[in-house]
């Protein structure tokens, strides 16, 4: 079970990681669109 959670965890941790790239490429985007 515990490892589950380590599991969940890391997911967790690269879905943030992911989550952030995105926005910035967003915030690219939008300056670009000016």
């Amino acid at each position: 079970m515990k490892n589950r959670i380590q599991e969940l965890e890391k997911i967790e941790s690269k879905n943030a990681q992911l989550q952030k790239r995105i926005d910035d490429l967003e915030q690219r985007l939008k300056t670009l669109e000016l």
